[in-house]
Protein backbone atom coordinates (compact mmCIF):
# COMPACT_ATOMS: atom_id res chain seq x y z
CA UNK A 1 0.00 0.00 0.00
CA UNK A 2 2.81 2.38 0.89
CA UNK A 3 4.53 2.00 -2.47
CA UNK A 4 1.28 2.61 -4.31
CA UNK A 5 0.45 5.80 -2.42
CA UNK A 6 4.04 7.04 -2.42
CA UNK A 7 4.25 6.65 -6.19
CA UNK A 8 1.09 8.72 -6.55
CA UNK A 9 2.46 11.32 -4.14
CA UNK A 10 5.79 11.52 -6.00
CA UNK A 11 3.99 12.06 -9.31
CA UNK A 12 1.64 14.62 -7.79
CA UNK A 13 4.43 16.59 -6.14
CA UNK A 14 6.38 16.63 -9.39
CA UNK A 15 3.32 18.01 -11.15
CA UNK A 16 2.82 20.62 -8.44
CA UNK A 17 6.41 21.88 -8.58
CA UNK A 18 6.15 22.10 -12.36
CA UNK A 19 3.00 24.18 -11.98
CA UNK A 20 4.71 26.50 -9.50
CA UNK A 21 6.76 27.95 -12.30
CA UNK A 22 3.66 28.98 -14.24
CA UNK A 23 1.22 30.09 -11.55
CA UNK A 24 0.78 33.75 -10.60
CA UNK A 25 2.37 34.74 -7.31
CA UNK A 26 -0.99 35.51 -5.71
CA UNK A 27 -4.67 35.00 -6.46
CA UNK A 28 -6.48 37.83 -8.21
CA UNK A 29 -10.03 38.16 -6.97
CA UNK A 30 -12.48 37.63 -4.13
CA UNK A 31 -13.45 34.25 -2.75
CA UNK A 32 -16.47 33.25 -0.67
CA UNK A 33 -16.99 30.41 1.78
CA UNK A 34 -19.78 28.02 0.78
CA UNK A 35 -22.40 27.34 3.41
CA UNK A 36 -23.25 23.71 2.81
CA UNK A 37 -26.96 23.31 1.95
CA UNK A 38 -29.08 21.12 4.21
CA UNK A 39 -31.59 20.09 1.56
CA UNK A 40 -29.26 18.31 -0.86
CA UNK A 41 -26.08 16.25 -1.02
CA UNK A 42 -22.90 18.06 -2.05
CA UNK A 43 -20.23 16.26 -4.08
CA UNK A 44 -16.62 17.22 -4.84
CA UNK A 45 -14.60 15.52 -7.56
CA UNK A 46 -10.81 15.27 -7.75
CA UNK A 47 -9.94 14.34 -11.33
CA UNK A 48 -6.40 13.11 -11.78
CA UNK A 49 -6.18 11.69 -15.36
CA UNK A 50 -5.44 8.11 -14.24
CA UNK A 51 -7.75 8.15 -11.21
CA UNK A 52 -10.63 10.15 -9.78
CA UNK A 53 -11.77 10.61 -6.18
CA UNK A 54 -15.11 11.82 -4.88
CA UNK A 55 -16.31 13.22 -1.57
CA UNK A 56 -20.07 12.92 -1.15
CA UNK A 57 -21.42 14.98 1.75
CA UNK A 58 -24.91 13.73 2.55
CA UNK A 59 -27.79 15.71 4.03
CA UNK A 60 -27.93 13.39 7.06
CA UNK A 61 -24.46 14.42 8.24
CA UNK A 62 -22.54 11.45 6.84
CA UNK A 63 -20.00 11.35 4.04
CA UNK A 64 -18.17 8.84 1.91
CA UNK A 65 -15.04 9.02 -0.22
CA UNK A 66 -14.84 6.99 -3.42
CA UNK A 67 -11.76 6.06 -5.41
CA UNK A 68 -12.20 5.35 -9.11
CA UNK A 69 -9.38 3.56 -10.86
CA UNK A 70 -9.08 1.80 -14.19
CA UNK A 71 -10.41 -1.50 -12.86
CA UNK A 72 -12.78 -0.71 -9.99
CA UNK A 73 -14.66 1.94 -8.04
CA UNK A 74 -14.10 1.47 -4.29
CA UNK A 75 -15.15 3.22 -1.12
CA UNK A 76 -12.00 4.52 0.59
CA UNK A 77 -13.56 6.14 3.61
CA UNK A 78 -16.77 7.09 5.35
CA UNK A 79 -17.75 8.99 8.49
CA UNK A 80 -19.62 12.03 9.72
CA UNK A 81 -19.22 15.71 8.93
CA UNK A 82 -20.25 19.09 10.30
CA UNK A 83 -19.65 22.72 9.36
CA UNK A 84 -18.98 25.48 11.89
CA UNK A 85 -20.04 29.13 11.70
CA UNK A 86 -16.74 30.08 10.01
CA UNK A 87 -17.43 27.63 7.19
CA UNK A 88 -14.83 25.02 8.14
CA UNK A 89 -15.88 21.40 7.73
CA UNK A 90 -14.76 18.74 10.19
CA UNK A 91 -14.80 15.15 9.01
CA UNK A 92 -14.68 12.41 11.63
CA UNK A 93 -13.25 9.55 9.61
CA UNK A 94 -13.72 5.84 10.22
CA UNK A 95 -10.70 4.87 8.16
CA UNK A 96 -8.29 7.79 7.67
CA UNK A 97 -6.09 10.06 9.78
CA UNK A 98 -4.70 13.49 9.01
CA UNK A 99 -1.14 14.15 7.95
CA UNK A 100 1.42 14.44 10.74
CA UNK A 101 2.98 17.87 10.21
CA UNK A 102 6.21 18.84 11.97
CA UNK A 103 7.77 22.06 10.70
CA UNK A 104 8.81 21.52 7.07
CA UNK A 105 8.27 17.76 7.28
CA UNK A 106 5.15 15.66 6.82
CA UNK A 107 4.52 12.02 7.63
CA UNK A 108 1.86 10.53 5.39
CA UNK A 109 -0.02 7.99 7.46
CA UNK A 110 -3.21 8.03 5.37
CA UNK A 111 -5.08 5.12 6.95
CA UNK A 112 -5.85 4.17 10.56
CA UNK A 113 -4.37 0.71 10.03
CA UNK A 114 -0.94 2.32 9.56
CA UNK A 115 -0.88 4.08 12.94
CA UNK A 116 0.94 1.27 14.73
CA UNK A 117 3.70 1.45 12.12
CA UNK A 118 4.65 4.87 13.49
CA UNK A 119 6.41 3.08 16.38
CA UNK A 120 8.78 1.53 13.85
CA UNK A 121 9.24 4.87 12.08
CA UNK A 122 10.16 6.47 15.41
CA UNK A 123 12.83 3.83 15.95
CA UNK A 124 14.08 4.28 12.38
CA UNK A 125 14.49 8.04 12.94
CA UNK A 126 16.51 7.49 16.12
CA UNK A 127 18.71 4.96 14.31
CA UNK A 128 19.19 7.31 11.35
CA UNK A 129 20.26 10.23 13.54
CA UNK A 130 22.71 8.04 15.45
CA UNK A 131 24.40 6.92 12.22
CA UNK A 132 24.19 10.24 10.32
CA UNK A 133 25.91 13.19 11.94
CA UNK A 134 25.34 15.82 9.25
CA UNK A 135 23.42 19.00 10.06
CA UNK A 136 21.40 18.91 6.83
CA UNK A 137 19.90 16.09 4.81
CA UNK A 138 18.83 15.85 1.19
CA UNK A 139 15.43 14.59 0.11
CA UNK A 140 17.02 11.33 -1.01
CA UNK A 141 18.55 10.83 2.44
CA UNK A 142 15.23 11.56 4.16
CA UNK A 143 13.59 8.90 2.02
CA UNK A 144 15.99 6.24 3.35
CA UNK A 145 14.88 6.70 6.98
CA UNK A 146 12.03 4.13 6.95
CA UNK A 147 13.60 0.66 6.70
CA UNK A 148 10.42 -1.23 5.86
CA UNK A 149 8.36 -0.50 2.76
CA UNK A 150 5.26 -0.73 4.98
CA UNK A 151 6.41 2.10 7.28
CA UNK A 152 4.86 5.55 6.61
CA UNK A 153 7.14 7.81 4.61
CA UNK A 154 8.57 11.23 5.45
CA UNK A 155 8.21 14.07 2.97
CA UNK A 156 9.76 17.54 3.11
CA UNK A 157 7.22 20.15 2.02
CA UNK A 158 9.82 21.35 -0.46
CA UNK A 159 11.86 18.42 -1.75
CA UNK A 160 14.27 20.81 -3.46
CA UNK A 161 15.67 22.15 -0.19
CA UNK A 162 17.81 20.25 2.35
CA UNK A 163 16.21 19.53 5.74
CA UNK A 164 17.93 20.77 8.90
CA UNK A 165 18.79 18.05 11.43
CA UNK A 166 16.72 19.56 14.24
CA UNK A 167 13.52 19.10 12.23
CA UNK A 168 14.24 15.42 11.71
CA UNK A 169 14.93 15.05 15.44
CA UNK A 170 11.70 16.87 16.32
CA UNK A 171 9.74 14.15 14.53
CA UNK A 172 10.33 11.83 17.49
CA UNK A 173 8.27 13.83 20.04
CA UNK A 174 5.83 14.78 17.26
CA UNK A 175 5.10 11.09 16.65
CA UNK A 176 4.58 10.59 20.39
CA UNK A 177 2.03 13.42 20.45
CA UNK A 178 0.30 12.13 17.33
CA UNK A 179 -0.10 8.65 18.80
CA UNK A 180 -1.79 10.10 21.88
CA UNK A 181 -4.05 12.49 19.94
CA UNK A 182 -7.68 11.27 20.18
CA UNK A 183 -8.63 13.48 17.22
CA UNK A 184 -6.10 12.23 14.70
CA UNK A 185 -9.02 11.00 12.60
CA UNK A 186 -10.50 14.50 12.38
CA UNK A 187 -9.91 16.05 8.96
CA UNK A 188 -10.54 19.72 8.20
CA UNK A 189 -11.43 21.51 5.00
CA UNK A 190 -13.26 24.57 3.72
CA UNK A 191 -15.60 24.72 0.69
CA UNK A 192 -14.86 27.91 -1.21
CA UNK A 193 -16.17 29.56 -4.37
CA UNK A 194 -13.75 31.52 -6.52
CA UNK A 195 -14.41 32.83 -10.04
CA UNK A 196 -17.18 30.37 -10.72
CA UNK A 197 -15.44 27.29 -9.30
CA UNK A 198 -16.41 25.81 -5.94
CA UNK A 199 -13.64 23.71 -4.46
CA UNK A 200 -12.67 22.00 -1.22
CA UNK A 201 -9.37 23.06 0.34
CA UNK A 202 -7.64 21.17 3.15
CA UNK A 203 -5.97 22.42 6.33
CA UNK A 204 -4.21 19.22 7.47
CA UNK A 205 -0.89 19.45 5.67
CA UNK A 206 -0.22 19.58 1.92
CA UNK A 207 0.08 23.33 1.31
CA UNK A 208 -0.64 22.84 -2.40
CA UNK A 209 -4.22 21.94 -1.43
CA UNK A 210 -4.62 25.25 0.39
CA UNK A 211 -7.24 27.75 -0.72
CA UNK A 212 -4.62 30.26 -1.87
CA UNK A 213 -2.77 27.73 -4.04
CA UNK A 214 -6.00 26.47 -5.62
CA UNK A 215 -7.09 30.02 -6.42
CA UNK A 216 -3.78 30.58 -8.20
CA UNK A 217 -4.42 27.45 -10.26
CA UNK A 218 -7.88 28.73 -11.18
CA UNK A 219 -6.40 32.06 -12.30
CA UNK A 220 -3.87 30.24 -14.48
CA UNK A 221 -6.56 27.94 -15.87
CA UNK A 222 -8.76 30.88 -16.87
CA UNK A 223 -5.83 32.58 -18.56
CA UNK A 224 -4.35 29.61 -20.44
CA UNK A 225 -7.47 27.39 -20.73
CA UNK A 226 -5.99 24.16 -19.42
CA UNK A 227 -7.94 21.54 -17.45
CA UNK A 228 -8.14 21.87 -13.68
CA UNK A 229 -6.85 18.63 -12.13
CA UNK A 230 -5.96 17.35 -8.63
CA UNK A 231 -8.44 19.71 -7.01
CA UNK A 232 -11.67 18.72 -5.28
CA UNK A 233 -14.17 20.82 -7.22
CA UNK A 234 -17.92 20.67 -6.82
CA UNK A 235 -19.96 18.76 -9.38
CA UNK A 236 -23.70 18.26 -9.67
CA UNK A 237 -25.49 15.16 -8.47
CA UNK A 238 -26.33 13.92 -11.96
CA UNK A 239 -22.66 14.02 -13.00
CA UNK A 240 -21.67 12.17 -9.85
CA UNK A 241 -24.32 9.48 -10.24
CA UNK A 242 -23.28 8.91 -13.85
CA UNK A 243 -19.50 9.05 -13.58
CA UNK A 244 -19.01 7.29 -10.22
CA UNK A 245 -20.64 4.16 -11.65
CA UNK A 246 -17.96 3.83 -14.33
CA UNK A 247 -14.29 3.01 -14.00
CA UNK A 248 -11.64 5.51 -15.07
CA UNK A 249 -11.11 5.56 -18.80
CA UNK A 250 -7.69 4.78 -20.21
CA UNK A 251 -6.45 7.91 -21.95
CA UNK A 252 -3.04 6.66 -23.04
CA UNK A 253 -4.24 3.14 -23.96
CA UNK A 254 -7.84 3.68 -25.13
CA UNK A 255 -8.09 0.15 -26.54
CA UNK A 256 -8.18 -1.09 -22.91
CA UNK A 257 -11.55 0.59 -22.35
CA UNK A 258 -13.29 -2.13 -24.36
CA UNK A 259 -11.87 -4.85 -22.10
CA UNK A 260 -12.96 -3.46 -18.71
CA UNK A 261 -16.21 -4.68 -17.21
CA UNK A 262 -18.01 -1.79 -15.56
CA UNK A 263 -18.94 -2.15 -11.84
CA UNK A 264 -22.51 -2.65 -10.73
CA UNK A 265 -24.55 0.36 -9.66
CA UNK A 266 -23.66 1.50 -6.12
CA UNK A 267 -26.37 2.48 -3.68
Amino acid sequence: MRNDWDNRMMWLRGTIFLLLGFLPMSSQGQSAILKMPKDQDVVFENYGVTETQYFQFRMNGTYRQLFKGHFAVDEMDRGTWSQNSAGEITLVSSNCVHTLVCGPLEVHVFFSEQIDQLHQLRADIVRFLESHKAEKFTFEEIQTIPISKDTPSIWPKDIRRPTVRQYVASLVPAIDRFLKDPKKNHLHGTPTTYKGTTFLSWKDGESYFSSEFIQRQIDARLKDHYALTHIYKRIDRETFERDSRKTQEFIFYPEMNKLIRQPQEKK
